[in-house]
């Protein structure tokens, strides 16, 4: 246990190891530092150290010290009662819960504090088993949220009803709709028989999220990337903010070049502020689908600029000269660099709105 000359207003935060080995384990990445490099420097055993930031056992005074000083911080950094992280604190949080006597008598074992111990995987290497490794997280959660054999059974269900419906999914399971979307796709096409496509975008048009296994042409850079791509303005997933009805499901058909496709569309917000979530699928599978008999169409020719990208010729010719947009920063780089004068901005909508503001003879 920790010696008693840090008695005081710390003590009770001292006491904490979880809390000291998630700051201590904080602090050692800011450094940067591994764990080898750390036991070196205070000349201690490296299974020591992991036990210590693991929360597995406790420090004596002289260690914190060493340590604090191998680190380039005072003593309070480390003893703080503040866990240094809020991804931190949830796991401090599930960790108490765990060890409590509400939880051993339910009678179930413990849930790791890491994704990758359910999936079998050690810590990543490198940014690519990392990103492998939070696809692979994300696809576990929704697996949690949603267990297949019930999501299966439900979506059978609704199936043979055709009333297949992404809202219902996420009632039954109370989880959010961009939860529920994306478990729908990885559902359908294998135990439904139905290629579909999903697409998350921004009010401006931004695509931040795709998938798609139904032929759909999402937009693309020259590396063949989507996310930061500007999506179509005749897609639902765009039209949907021009509903003034955010409660009802929208629900369009498109005709693409491979093909019509029916979507539904719902805005969702969250901390970065309103985006859409669109679910579609082809023209021939909608037959499944509640809101199968929305009269809504539209006709997209993107890529093709000439579709909703270039401004109209006699927009161009009026304004030719006499305006220059400038793109905001987050938006010049996302955005794929068009083959207009101005890079990342909306000809279209730029001109459109000088046009609907200027003054009238």
């Amino acid at each position: 246990m920790l010696d008693s000359a840090i008695a005081g207003p710390h003590a009770e935060e001292v006491l904490d190891s979880l809390t000291l080995g998630h700051r201590i384990r904080r602090l050692r990445l800011d450094a940067p530092l591994t764990l080898a490099q750390l036991a070196e420097s205070v000349g201690s055993a490296t299974s020591h150290l992991s036990s210590l930031e693991n929360g597995k056992r406790e420090a004596k005074l002289s260690e914190l010290q060493s340590i604090a000083r191998a680190l380039g911080v005072g003593l309070d950094a480390l003893i703080s009662g503040e866990a240094p992280t809020g991804r931190a604190a949830l796991k401090i949080a599930l960790a108490r819960a765990q060890s409590g006597p509400l939880f051993a008598a339910l009678g179930i074992p413990p849930l790791p504090l890491r994704a990758g111990h359910v999936l079998g995987r050690s810590e990543p290497r490198d940014y690519a088993e990392f990103l492998t490794q939070r696809v692979e997280t994300n696809y576990l959660a929704a697996a949690l949220l949603i267990p297949e054999a019930d999501a299966v059974t439900f979506l059978h269900r609704a199936k043979e009803r055709r009333e297949l419906a992404v809202e219902d999914l996420r009632d039954a399971f109370a989880v959010s709709y961009e939860t529920a979307a994306h478990r729908f796709t990885n559902l359908a096409t294998e135990h439904l028989g139905i290629p579909v496509h999903f697409l998350k975008v921004s009010p401006a048009g931004v695509l931040s999220k795709a998938y798609e296994n139904d032929s759909v042409q999402f937009p693309r850079d020259a590396l063949g990337a989507v996310e930061g791509q500007l999506v179509c303005r005749q897609w639902s997933a765009r039209q949907v903010f021009d509903e003034p009805d955010r409660f009802s499901p929208y629900h369009q058909y498109t005709d693409k070049p491979t093909g019509t496709y029916w979507c539904t569309s719902r805005i969702e917000s969250g901390t970065g502020g309103d985006f859409s979530i669109s679910v579609g699928t082809p023209f021939a599978h909608v037959k499944w689908f509640r809101g199968r008999e929305t009269t809504r169409r539209g006709t997209s020719s993107c890529p093709d600029p000439a579709c909703c990208r270039t401004a109209p010729d006699a927009l161009t010719r009026r304004w030719a000269g006499r305006a220059r947009p400038q793109a905001r920063i987050h938006a010049s780089l996302l955005a794929t660099l068009p083959t207009e004068s101005f890079p990342g901005v909306d000809q279209t909508q730029v001109l459109g709105f000088l046009e609907r503001h200027s003054p009238r003879p």
